[in-house]
C-alpha cells in the first residue's frame, strides 16, 4: 500500500491513535460503564484511522479496502453508544436480554457484510470511484438502499441514547449534572457536524 499523507489524514490518524491509547487506559481502570465507553472509543479510532488512510490513498482498490476497514468502526459505533447510554443510565437490564441485543445488533452485522461484499450486489454503494479533481484523491460514493437503512439506524440509536442521557440529566442530583451535561454536549457533536 502506498500513501500520500495530507494534513487532514494526519490529523485523523493522530486522533485515532490517541483514542486507542485513551481507550486502553480507560478500559484497564474502569468498570462496566466506562469499559463500554472505551470500546466505543476504539470503534471511533478504527473509523478515524481508516478514514485518514483512505484520504491518503490514490487507488480505487486501496480506497475500497480501507472503507471496508472503516465500517468495522462505523457500523458498531451507534450500537456501542446506545449500550454505553443504557449502562450509564442504569437501564442495562434491557440490553442483557438476548432478544433485545440481537434486535439492535442485526443492522450493524448486516451493514458490515453489505460493505464487505458490495462489489457483488451494489446494495450499499451503487458506484465507488476516485475523484482526482479535489486537492487530494477522494472516494466518490453513490449511495444505494442499504446505506439509507443504516443511516436511519445510526441516527435512531444516537437519538435514543441521547434521550436517555437527557432523561438522566433531568432527574440527577446537582453534583452529577455537570457530568451528564458534558455527555449531552458530546452527543450533539455528530448531529451538529452533519448539519454543517
Amino acid at each position: 500500500m502506498e500513501f500520500e499523507f495530507n494534513v487532514y489524514a494526519v490529523f485523523l490518524i493522530v486522533c485515532g491513535c490517541l483514542s486507542i491509547v485513551l481507550a486502553n487506559i480507560i478500559y484497564r481502570r474502569g468498570e462496566n460503564i466506562v469499559r463500554w465507553f472505551s470500546i466505543m472509543m476504539l470503534a471511533n479510532a478504527i473509523w478515524s484511522i481508516g478514514y485518514g488512510l483512505e484520504l491518503s490513498s490514490s487507488t480505487l482498490s486501496q480506497i475500497k479496502f480501507l472503507i471496508s476497514i472503516e465500517y468495522i468502526g462505523i457500523a458498531t459505533l451507534p450500537l456501542l453508544w446506545f449500550i454505553f447510554c443504557l449502562y450509564f443510565c442504569g437501564k442495562e437490564a434491557w440490553i442483557k436480554k438476548k432478544r433485545n441485543l440481537i434486535s439492535v445488533a442485526v443492522v450493524p452485522i448486516i451493514t458490515m457484510l453489505m460493505v464487505w461484499t458490495n462489489s457483488y450486489h451494489h446494495l450499499y454503494y451503487k458506484i465507488i470511484s476516485v475523484n482526482y479533481s479535489s486537492p487530494f484523491p477522494m472516494a466518490d460514493l453513490t449511495r444505494a438502499p442499504w446505506y439509507f437503512v443504516f443511516t436511519i439506524y445510526f441516527y435512531s440509536l444516537l437519538a435514543c441514547g441521547t434521550f436517555l442521557i437527557i432523561q438522566k440529566f433531568r432527574s440527577s442530583d446537582r453534583v452529577y449534572r455537570n457530568q451528564n451535561y458534558i455527555i449531552i454536549i458530546a452527543a450533539f457533536i455528530p448531529w451538529i457536524s452533519n448539519i454543517i
